[in-house]
């Protein structure tokens, strides 16, 4: 009995299916005008929402991300609150509970030479680490052994990035260079995730120097593993108190804050940041914009099922008379509407397929299309919310048809479905014109800041980094 049942409700379903593939293929004009607004508000929310996605994803792949929080100082008299903070508040932290776990980041490194060569060279991000890195933050590691790297004296490793800079290729390991008067030996390659606020062209043991450095001296990046039953609170007070009383004399100069490593790239915009981070108000506003599209998309649906209602009156006049009921029209024309919804949501993939590599040059993010995982949920998300949203109203609608006055030639739309209708499409205008004077608007901005005066000619200017003062203001340098 039921099996009989299920057997029953799958061929209702097929019926269903064949019943509205016959009927959106019947009006082929009203399926292309459809599937084009569909296609492109769908294709320009997924490519806002890939990038949404992107960027509150950052640093989430890092081992015990949910608990891992920067060490930050607020500083009173500047009024201004600083990444960076002391060595010495390792000693401190562990001492106030043995169970949390530090790891401190010091950059900078002097000038290099190549082994058999005279040309000076700069590291790109030279961050010396203490060995727990890995602990804190992932690392693939591709050839030779992290770990010499970061425990032994003269090791260094490189990024894949920095190895195929300074030596043309990636497999650098044995290679030598000269940093100061130090000479070191490369003992691995690796590489760090793109979507990471933490970025290091090279990782070398911390030095003793740095890491026995003072309580007064701020100078490291420490990312500390909490507890998750730890009173924070209560930790950062304590620990505030004792900084200034041993450091600063008792004076209120330093007030200590935690920033939760996934928060850091799009809530972080700090002096000496690591690189530039994200915005958290940038990805509102494509939140917003994503949505304002598919809602555009949705308006544009429903207006045009409800424009050509008294097409299907007549169809759902005979319906009901065989016996059909409005539940069952209901569900006919809602998955007529997820259909259509479907088919554009394929053709918007295609799309987007195609414009990615342009938006990635526009966003300066390496967007990837992965259809088993975040895309492929956005992709299915977006189109049966726009499949669903825009068929509700028109399904209500036109189920709602009485058969005895369709039939009989006395079929008129009601006050509230004109109105509806007009609203709707008053809604849709002032949207689409909203969006353009804002696109107008910040093109305006730009060209403005592009081209405002800035004092002096522009033309003709170099900026120059990473040689010194005195050899470049040098009076009698002929280079």
């Amino acid at each position: 009995m039921r099996n009989s049942s299920l057997l029953s409700a799958f061929t209702m379903l097929g019926n269903y299916l064949t019943t509205g593939m016959r009927a959106v293929l019947r009006h082929k004009t009203h399926l292309a005008l459809n599937l084009l607004g569909l296609t492109v508000g769908l294709a320009s929310a997924l490519l806002i929402l890939l990038y949404v996605s992107y960027e509150r994803g950052f640093d989430k792949m890092h081992p015990n991300a949910a608990t891992t929080y920067r060490l930050e100082q607020f500083f009173i008299p500047m009024n201004q609150r600083f990444p960076v903070s002391s060595p010495a508040m390792k000693d401190l932290l562990q001492n106030y509970d043995d169970r949390i776990q530090v790891t401190r980041i010091n950059t900078g490194a002097p000038a290099l030479r190549l082994a058999g060569s005279s040309q000076q060279l700069t590291l790109e991000w030279p961050q010396s680490v203490e060995a727990n890195i890995t602990d804190f933050f992932h690392i693939d590691v591709l050839q030779g052994d992290l770990a010499t790297a970061l425990t032994q004296p003269n090791q260094i490793a490189l990024s894949e990035r920095e190895a195929l800079r300074l030596f043309g290729n990636s497999t650098a390991v044995g290679q030598q260079i000269q940093l100061a008067e130090q000479r070191y030996t490369v003992s691995a390659i690796y590489r760090l995730p793109e979507q990471s606020h933490f970025q290091a062209g090279s990782l070398r043991r911390i030095s003793d120097e740095v890491a026995n450095s003072g309580l007064a001296m701020n100078n490291v990046y420490s990312y500390v593993a909490l507890p998750a039953d730890l009173n924070q609170q209560a930790l950062l007070q304590q620990l505030t108190r004792q900084l200034n009383e041993q450091a600063y004399g008792d004076q209120k100069i330093s007030e200590l804050q935690l920033r939760a490593l996934t928060d850091i790239h799009l809530r972080s915009n700090l002096a000496y940041e690591v690189k530039v981070n994200g915005s958290a108000g940038t990805v509102n506003i494509c939140l917003l914009l994503a949505a304002l599209l598919l809602l555009i998309a949705a308006i544009n649906f429903i207006n045009m099922s409800t424009a050509r209602a008294a097409m299907r009156a007549k169809e759902v006049g005979v319906r009901k008379a065989l016996g059909a009921s409005r539940s069952q029209l209901f569900v006919q024309f809602m998955l007529e509407s997820v259909l259509i919804a479907s088919c554009a949501g394929l053709l918007a993939a295609v799309l987007v397929e195609l414009v990615l590599p342009q938006f990635n040059l526009l966003v300066n993010r390496p967007l990837q299309l992965e259809y088993l995982g975040s895309f492929g949920w956005i992709l299915l998300g977006s189109t049966l919310s726009v499949g669903l949203l825009a068929g509700v109203y028109p399904a209500v609608f036109i189920s709602a048809f009485d058969a005895k006055k369709v039939l009989s030639g006395d079929f008129q739309r009601g006050n509230t479905a004109i109105w509806l209708r007009k609203g709707l499409l008053v809604l849709q205008g002032a949207i689409t014109i909203g969006l353009l004077v804002g696109t107008v608007v910040l093109q305006q901005q730009l060209h403005l800041l592009q081209n405002q005066p800035t004092g002096y000619d522009r033309q003709a200017r170099l900026m120059v980094n990473g040689i010194a003062n005195e050899q470049l203001f040098w009076a009698e340098n002929q280079s």
